[in-house]
């Protein structure tokens, strides 16, 4: 498949260029974390997991203001400005509905815009979401990380690779340790950092009142599955998935799954056993429907006993608080960065 290139101006001015591929119902991505149209897609898994999704619909996604081949001087950063980029762009693609997808620091944005215009939103789709950055780690370390970007841009790229990516061949992880670096600028980086861990949606998420269907790997250190689970408690009618793997990025690991689940969602069929979350009783189950037999951590033994409320999202997080400290994702990149410095 063949991508095309365009521009829109915001009403202030600024370029944001995005990307279009594929043909029929529009999809759109929120703007992520960093992001280049052209090395992007120059990237084998990137492309795969595009043109597996492009195969069903026309995907547009963009590179937010400040990065990538958009302009480069970026407003203030906060939600509104974001949800602002992902309104001038879906505007310009589609008059329609359209479904959208919300990937990691994507998803506050994703969630505050379908609040804001639900007849513009057919079906969403959150991936690593969480609803408040505040919640990713503790502000000391939100501080550390945020500088070693802005104070070393090399090594701070190469350690949130081998964070985002932890089983990348060494080819692919220097690929999108060089690519971003070439989507902004240190102090842009950094700043983008500071944006992600201070979006908030969750003054927005009760107004959600559509299909909704929510995607964490369990092994994720960046935003941990606990933060997806939250999301999907909070969404009336939303479904939620916990994949194996532990990379933060959607494509790559397994992507298989993930585009299964996606595309069987936006396709309206269900897409698991159980396709429907009641508020009562949330089902959480394996990627293909089935619940596994057995004690232990098995999906059937965590459903059951998150129906009667004696093991539940909110008290697993309660026992994990003694040794989030050891393994939270500020603490991996750190870690990463001494052994490297």
């Amino acid at each position: 498949m063949k991508q095309s290139i365009s521009q829109v101006s915001t009403a202030t001015g600024e370029r944001i260029a995005y990307a279009e591929v594929g043909d029929g119902p529009p999809l759109v991505l929120a703007a992520w974390w960093t992001s280049h149209l052209e090395r992007d897609w120059d990237d084998p898994e990137f492309r795969s997991f595009i043109e597996s999704l492009a195969a069903r619909h026309r995907v547009v996604r963009y590179d937010r203001v400040g990065v990538g081949l958009s302009s480069r001087t970026r407003r203030p950063l906060d939600l509104e400005t974001e949800v602002g980029f992902l309104s001038t762009v879906i505007g310009t693609i589609a008059d329609d509905p359209i479904d959208l997808v919300g990937i990691s620091c994507g998803a506050p944005t994703s969630i505050r815009y379908t609040a804001a215009f639900p007849a513009r939103v057919r079906k969403l789709v959150l991936i690593a979401s969480y609803l408040d950055g505040a919640d990713i780690t503790d502000e000391a370390t939100r501080h550390a990380i945020i500088e070693l970007v802005r104070a070393n841009w090399g090594l701070g790229s190469r350690t949130l690779t081998s964070v985002f990516r932890p089983g990348a061949s060494a080819a692919a992880a220097r690929y999108y340790t060089e690519s971003q670096r070439h989507t902004a600028t240190a102090d842009t980086a950094a700043d983008l950092l500071g944006l992600t861990f201070d979006l908030d949606a969750t003054p927005y998420v009760d107004d959600l009142d559509l299909p909704v269907l929510v995607v964490h790997r369990r092994g994720d250190h960046v935003v941990e599955t606990h933060l997806g689970e939250e999301v999907a408690r909070r969404v009336k009618g939303a479904e939620f998935h916990r994949l194996d793997g532990d990379a933060h990025i959607p494509w790559g690991e397994d992507s298989g799954s993930m585009l299964k689940l996606i595309n069987r969602f936006l396709d309206g069929g269900p897409t698991t056993v159980e396709a429907q979350r009641h508020l009562a009783a949330i089902s959480w189950l394996t990627f293909d429907g089935t619940r596994s037999s057995g004690g232990g951590d098995s999906s059937a033994h965590r459903a059951l006993k998150e129906v009667d409320g004696r093991d539940t999202p909110r008290s697993r997080q309660r026992g994990r608080q003694a040794d989030r400290g050891r393994r939270s994702p500020a603490h991996c990149l750190l870690r990463l960065a001494g052994a490297r410095a």
